[in-house]
């Protein structure tokens, strides 16, 4: 319902008088136009709005196109007629304008109002003779406008599927038009009439009007919280509009899979769908649509802290919404500039235009856009520290989101609610907020069936889990304070299991999902049409790849196979979802819930504890858990640890660190002094991490849960934290002389570890080897083959080293903000591999190994399935790092046949997750195959955890650029230990790394540290 209140170029003019006058002005209007109606006989429409201008009416004949501009303000009248047990269908196409098409009965009474984007449809089937009337009126009520396009597309004799087409209609229409009352249960009413009406157009083979109500069913599902199902109608509406043709309809899709990417937390998706929609926009002319996606682009560079972009277009948006008249998309961009005020410290500029934004949205009944801006406004309050005026705001704001059931935004006020409890010392009142923030996170987490999206929610909604760590850490320290003698420990018992409730539950997710065959019992067409974009895409990605390497590159090409890849992405995602919703198995699948204090004790044994840590903005926390004990201890802030890691693995990675155009005695000098330097920060980081539980430490087995840029520290580097005062840098030996150091993602990683042991099946053979691949094709190997039937494997080259892939700078490594993926052309032989995997070898009776080397080294060969035989993989080849697009990254195979022709040879990390293994460990020879992309909460999404989910309890893997020789001679001794001297990995890798240690060449920890052992440490 329209407020009362009227929006003019001066402001709100609510005033009584000026009411009743303008009232009774409009009331003369209307009876001065009814007059001109009679005389005019019908050739004039009496506007539906009186407070339009009407128009003369124009007849529609069947199959011609009339094309008219519109403006804001204005509307067109139209007219059919139809004889008894005649039907008829109406379209209205808009171009760069927004149109609400309504058809009314002779005697006035409306039949149907349809207002939608893109392409609008009307039918009507007449039991006797009569003449329908078509308005058509601007959305806007000012501004410049543009065209449409309107047709009577049938004019027949009616059928019986008429009525079930007019019903849809009805059923769509009557859904946008609850959509718009902002509340709970006209939200619901709505998906149900969206619903229905897609069964019917299903029924009627309708593609363009089954994709039209996905899309609308998107919106809907997405504003009620059912985030999962409004992906899936988004992608639904994409899939049947680009069959069908329709670009203004998959330009909405692409807008609204955009801003639902945004809210999971996935913003490099976002960022593709927005700009591709863009473009569309713009090709097509569609300024409006162009006006909202230039916002919802500005949200995502806000958010990446890209404020200089995010300004720019806010500010476009604003000048174009303008010039459209459009108000809700100008105050929409005012609301998000007023946001990006403030994040720049210009609070006054920001508090005076959401004041002024408030208002319009007030004007135009919009509770959505003022529950935001009240939120907003709590925000600028909180930030000057008046908690009673913000307390009001947000609780203004609560209210009206209540009534409309946006649960993700209730979410956030509540959290927003949580934290000025907690400042004004209402600690209880605090927590009851927080916890019901919590529990709407987790209900909608678990809706998302992809992991990668599932993962990205939590991290991105992570700020909260860590409000409530420390809200409860702090209520332990005054629980402490208040009994001394034996302070409690429910609530640091509790900040753990929070903690393990925010990292890594993507992970478990996907162990606990791959103890199951999916697939078993899945309709075979489903799983052929799988198979079938998972081989598409990859084509796709190879010509992409391949014009990329062109020096002239084709950008239109480019562009397009963007497009096509972003397009069979969507559709793949769509097929994974279809399988598992068909999946008897996959609805028996229980996923782990986070364990706590009890189920973590029962994961360790007397000689071992975990460390846990959770960064958070003000402080940060460790936990150190033994079977039998809880102890808990404050760390500086992230921005305190981040910047003493990141000074660490500087130095400790330098001397694998190739910066361009750096000359020879230039790296030995900054090598040099990263080797004088690092005592000194490695030891300051040790006190700030280990040693307030330094004492407890004894000489444990360690599992270590890092959080953040910690997942990227090899801990077994670090000094033993030096308890005594007098002991000097000098006198600390690495954490790795006393203990075993393993990473583990999460406790409850280990336990769905732990889970899948007993549903395992067993390896029959010992080690399998796949080393030494053919890249290039002016590869000797290749040479020799096509001369010499009988090629045999060259010698070794013991003595010659070998390139590893450039490694990135370590500031970009761990802000995970650039991609880093080497490009396959010109990857040179690793020479090093030959001699460590013929050394590994020989420790193996032939009868129970594999050695797969030259063009034998082939991702077939890895993907085949005959690696599930062998308890312990080695591959020993070149890995490549996505850090933006994870399921980039892999290992470099055999890249070319016997024959010289090129073959597909890259193992990438969704083709690790597809892969079903028996073995006990995983052994990854390549540089940077521990990392990926950093997801706070998750840690590296790497390959490494790929193959955790691909079977493999223990992975061993690297986080810089190895030497070559120093890596064959670590890889000798991991191997011998574990093979003769019966060590366990973990064991043996720290056998393997002192050993090196020890030696004076190898005794700078780049050499031995870069490897680490995840998962199991048993």
């Amino acid at each position: 319902m329209r407020p009362s209140s009227r929006v003019t170029r001066g402001g709100i003019r609510s005033n009584f008088l000026y009411t009743y006058v303008w009232n009774r002005f409009v009331k003369m209007t209307m009876l001065l136009w009814l007059f001109l109606g009679i005389v005019l006989n019908g050739l004039t429409s009496i506007s539906a709005n009186p407070q339009k201008t009407p128009q003369l009416v124009q007849n529609l004949v069947l199959g011609e196109v009339v094309e008219r501009s519109i403006a804001g303000g204005e509307q067109h009248s139209y007219a059919f007629t139809l004889e008894a047990g005649q039907y008829g269908r109406i379209t209205v196409e808009q171009r760069a304008v927004e149109v609400v098409m309504t058809l009314y009965n002779e005697d006035g009474r409306s039949l149907i109002e349809v207002d939608s984007a893109g392409k609008e449809t009307a039918s009507v089937i007449a039991s006797q003779k009569t003449t329908i009337r078509v308005m058509v009126r601007a959305r806007q009520e000012a501004g410049a406008g543009g065209t449409y396009l309107i047709r009577m597309e049938e004019h027949r004799a009616a059928v019986p599927e008429d009525q079930a087409r007019i019903n849809a209609e009805r059923l769509t229409a009557e859904g946008a038009l609850l959509s718009v009352k902002a509340a709970k249960d006209s939200l619901q009413g709505a998906n149900e009439k969206y619903q229905a009406a897609l069964k019917l157009w299903r029924e009627l083979q309708d593609e363009q009007e089954e994709a039209r109500t996905c899309y609308l069913l998107g919106l809907g599902q997405q504003a009620g919280g059912e985030l999962q199902a409004a992906m899936e109608s988004y992608q639904q509406s994409l899939v049947l509009s680009r069959r069908e043709g329709d670009r203004v309809r998959e330009n909405l899709a692409l807008n609204a899979l955009g801003t639902l990417y945004f809210r999971l937390g996935d913003k490099p998706r976002a960022i593709d769908c927005y700009k591709q929609a863009l473009a569309f926009s713009q090709a097509l002319g569609e300024r409006s649509l162009e006006t909202s996606i230039l916002v919802n682009l500005g949200a995502v560079y806000k958010a990446i802290g890209d404020h200089g972009q995010a300004v720019d277009l806010y500010r476009k948006a604003v000048e174009m919404a303008r010039e459209l008249g459009d108000q809700t998309s100008t105050a929409a961009a005012l609301t998000n500039l007023a946001r990006l005020y403030d994040l720049m410290g210009d609070r006054q500029n920001a508090y005076a235009t959401n004041q002024q934004v408030l208002l319009v949205w007030r004007a135009l009944g919009n509770l959505e856009g003022e529950a935001v801006t009240l939120k907003n406004l709590g925000a600028l309050a909180e930030a000057e520290g008046r908690f009673v005026e913000s307390l009001e705001y947000l609780t203004r704001a609560l209210a009206l989101n209540q009534a409309g059931g946006n649960p993700m935004r209730e979410a956030y006020i509540r959290g927003d609610l949580a934290r000025i409890e907690r400042s004004s010392g209402n600690f209880e009142h605090s927590r009851e907020q927080i916890e019901q923030s919590l529990k709407i996170f987790e209900s909608l987490r678990i809706q998302l069936l992809n992991p990668d999206v599932r993962a990205s929610f939590i991290a991105a909604n992570r700020r909260y889990y860590e409000f409530y760590i420390d809200l409860l850490m702090q209520q332990h320290l005054r629980s402490s304070n208040e009994t001394a003698d034996k302070p409690s420990q429910n609530y640091a018992a509790e900040a753990l299991r929070v903690s393990e409730s925010a990292r890594a539950r993507a992970l478990a997710d996907l162990i606990a999902e791959a103890r199951v065959d999916i697939r078993q019992g899945v309709d075979v067409g489903l799983l052929a049409r799988e198979r079938e974009l998972v081989q598409t895409l990859m084509t796709k990605k190879a010509e992409r790849a391949a014009l990329l390497k062109l020096t002239k590159k084709k950008r239109e090409e480019i562009e397009q196979l963007d497009r096509e890849i972003l397009a069979l992405g969507l559709s793949y995602e769509q097929a994974k979802t279809a399988i598992k919703r068909a999946s008897p198995q996959y609805a028996a699948l229980v996923y782990p819930e986070s364990i706590g204090l009890v189920e973590i004790q029962q994961l360790l044994d007397s000689d071992t504890l975990l460390l846990e840590y959770a960064l958070g903005e003000e402080r940060s926390y460790l936990w150190v858990v033994g079977d039998d004990t809880l102890h808990s201890f404050t760390l500086p802030g992230r921005a305190v640890i981040e910047a003493q890691a990141r000074g660490f693995y500087e130095r400790l990675a330098a001397p694998g660190e190739t910066i361009k155009y750096e000359k020879p005695e230039q790296k030995r000098s900054r090598v040099a002094r990263a080797i004088a330097e690092l005592p000194v920060v490695a030891a300051a980081l040790s006190q700030t991490l280990l040693a307030p539980a330094g004492d407890m430490l004894g000489q444990k087995r360690l599992l270590i849960s890092g959080d953040g840029i910690l997942n990227y520290i090899p801990f077994s580097a670090l000094p033993e934290p030096a308890l005594r005062k007098n002991l000097s840098v000098a006198q600390q030996n690495p954490l790795l002389v006393k203990h075993e150091v393993i990473n583990l993602p999460s406790a409850s990683v280990l336990a769905e570890l732990r889970r899948d042991i007993f549903h395992r099946q067993q390896a029959t053979r010992d080690l399998a080897i796949v080393a030494d691949p053919v890249f290039t094709q002016n590869d000797k190997r290749l040479l020799l083959s096509q001369n010499d039937s009988s090629f045999q494997n060259p010698p070794t080259h013991k003595e010659q080293s070998y390139l590893l892939p450039m490694p990135v700078a370590a500031s970009k490594l761990m802000t995970a903000t650039e991609s880093s993926e080497r490009d396959t052309q010109d990857l040179s032989r690793l020479m090093a591999t030959r001699g460590e995997a013929e050394r590994i070898a020989r420790l193996v009776p032939e009868s129970r190994r594999l050695m797969a080397l030259d063009f034998e080294a082939t991702r077939d060969l890895v993907i085949s399935g005959s690696l599930s035989q062998y308890r312990m993989l080695h591959f020993a080849t070149h890995g490549l790092l996505n850090s933006q697009t994870p399921e980039l990254s892999g290992l470099v195979f055999s890249l070319v046949n016997e024959s010289g022709q090129s073959q597909l040879g890259v193992l990438r990390l969704n083709d690790v997750f597809n892969l079903k293994l028996a073995a006990e460990l995983v052994v990854l020879s390549a540089c940077r195959t521990g990392l990926g992309k950093e997801v706070r909460g998750e840690g590296a999404l790497s390959l490494a955890r790929g193959f955790m989910y691909a079977g493999v309890p223990r992975v061993i893997s690297s986080l810089w650029a190895i030497n070559d020789q120093a890596a064959a001679e670590l890889m000798s001794h991991l191997y011998q230990q574990m093979l003769l001297g019966d060590k366990t990995p973990a064991a043996a890798l720290r056998a393997a790394q002192l050993a090196l240690w020890k030696e004076k060449r190898w005794s700078f920890p780049y050499y031995w540290a870069g490897f680490i052992l995840q998962g199991e440490p048993k």
